[in-house]
């Protein structure tokens, strides 16, 4: 199986078990804040690679507007990541994360505009996708009350399982990927830009938590868990799928990277038991389908 084939499908895992976890850190530590201790912790960590392997110094020659468009795409992804965990910390996991893994497929439209090929599956795929991420959103009747319900935050949209959070963070997410693989990881490589993403995050997200007064304290010991396996695993997955999108192909190992969502509705299934509406696992299942018809055409 080629390299980029295994390396997205690896970024798939990864983001999909950060996304799980990003639900329970979210709700524990808020957002902001779960946000800008991964930023944080990841970019020293980073930076510690960077030094030793000498990144910087073999990009020197790299123009600025390649440096410009790194920092310009790396934060439109930060945007998406807040949007995200916005969205898994307010609704259903099974519905938002298929919905943000809609954004192999704006990727894969964009990649396609730029003039690389994608063959015909590519507008099934990505109709099929479209139309359950819709299905997904359409709202469902209130569930009843339970103990795990207590104090939970309204979802954006009465009865949309966080939709509306998950549609933006697709978008931004594809934007962002598509500016990445095209024009940044050619010339700066895959470690780089991660570096640059965490670095940037952590700079920004501690100017907003400031200037806006919120707490950026150090997550407690029962808190940790949460935001580390957040961590982790975004940090896995970034660092895999920069290195899969290397080659001339960036649009399928994006897409095969968004099968993180049918991890992620694994895990919520099996391990907290969460509810969905029946049309709300219909438009799930079309959004999988529609991204595994995607995948065909690497397969």
């Amino acid at each position: 199986m080629d390299t980029a084939i295994l390396l997205g499908l690896g970024s798939a895992l990864l983001y999909g078990f950060s996304d799980f976890a990003a639900r329970f850190a979210g709700r524990a530590v808020g957002v902001l804040r779960t946000m800008f201790w991964v930023q944080l912790s990841a970019a020293l960590g980073l930076s510690v690679v960077v030094a030793a392997t000498g990144a910087l110094a073999a990009a020197a020659g790299v123009s600025a507007g390649v440096w410009a468009i790194t920092v310009a795409g790396n934060l439109v992804i930060l945007l998406a990541t807040a949007l995200l965990y916005r969205g898994l910390s307010r609704g259903r996991l099974a519905v938002v994360a298929p919905i943000t893994a809609c954004y192999g497929a704006v990727t894969a439209v964009l990649s396609c505009l730029s003039g690389e090929a994608l063959g015909a599956p590519v507008a099934g795929g990505l109709l099929l996708a479209v139309a359950g991420a819709a299905l997904s959103s359409v709202p469902s009747a209130p569930a009843p009350a339970n103990a795990g319900d207590e104090g939970r935050p309204a979802a954006p949209f009465p009865g949309s399982g966080g939709a509306g959070w998950a549609c933006a963070a697709a978008v931004c997410y594809g934007i962002g990927f598509f500016a990445i693989g095209h024009w940044s990881v050619p010339a700066l490589g895959h470690l780089l830009p991660v570096w640059l993403y965490y670095g940037c995050g952590a700079v920004v997200l501690g100017l907003v938590g400031t200037a806006c007064g919120l707490s950026l304290s150090v997550p407690n010991r029962r808190e940790i868990a949460a935001v580390a396996g957040t961590g982790g695993g975004a940090v896995g997955g970034a660092l895999t799928l920069t290195a899969a999108v290397g080659g001339a192909a960036v649009a399928v190992p994006t897409v095969l990277s968004s099968l993180a969502s049918v991890v992620t509705v694994v895990l919520a299934r099996l391990l907290i038991r969460e509810r969905v509406a029946p049309h709300q696992w219909a438009g799930v299942a079309m959004v999988i389908a529609g991204l595994a018809v995607l995948n065909l055409r690497v397969l």
